[in-house]
């Protein structure tokens, strides 16, 4: 609890109470090293981003829709993967601490969701001078499978298949129309 009050200190509202996240007990922790989940619409990964502190986008901020949790990595992988909204996870490596990029039960910045509709919007990880007690932090992004693209409620779903070609979408197989030729890549 120290620690989240420490966190809550450091992001400018002190003095806010923030209760202690449970992992479920249901949980299954992945221990695959590109983090997938399997989900009804394809694949959802979590792809480590370059860096080491909080999730941060090209301007070297994380000012985005977040909550803060007390939990390991493996208990913010899981909890990420659970939550339908969230597109990304930072997390200490050694000890309990991480921050959830999410809408659900948002503590921080819920008004800028920019994230949640492009995770692709996540570039690095980074933390300041004044704030580097996350210094450690790995933060991991949603990425899909080749074929799929994030779509709504930040699920992997299918790429329809291209112009001149035919299938129901790229990873069930497209073929091109006569005339045409070409990969897919």
């Amino acid at each position: 609890m120290k620690l989240l009050l420490l966190l809550g200190l450091l992001h400018g509202i002190a003095g806010r109470k923030f209760a202690k996240s449970v992992l479920p007990k249901e949980a299954v922790l992945l221990q695959d090293s590109k983090e997938q989940l399997k989900d009804a619409n394809g694949t959802k990964e979590f792809v480590k981003v370059p860096g080491k502190g909080y999730c941060w986008g090209a301007n070297n901020d994380e000012d985005t829709s977040r909550r803060i949790i007390h939990v390991s990595c493996d208990g913010a992988r899981a909890l990420c993967q659970r939550d339908c909204n969230c597109v990304a996870y930072a997390c200490l490596p050694t000890k309990p601490g991480a921050v959830l990029y999410t809408d659900s039960n948002c503590e921080l910045g819920c008004r800028n969701i920019a994230w949640l509709l492009n995770p692709d919007l996540i570039t690095k990880a980074g933390f300041n001078e004044l704030n580097n007690w996350f210094a450690d932090g790995d933060c991991y992004k949603l990425a899909c499978s080749a074929g799929y693209a994030v779509g709504d409620n930040s699920t992997c779903t299918p790429v329809a298949c291209p112009q001149n070609s035919a299938g129901n979408n790229i990873p069930s197989g497209c073929t091109c129309y006569a005339g045409y030729s070409g990969t897919i890549t």
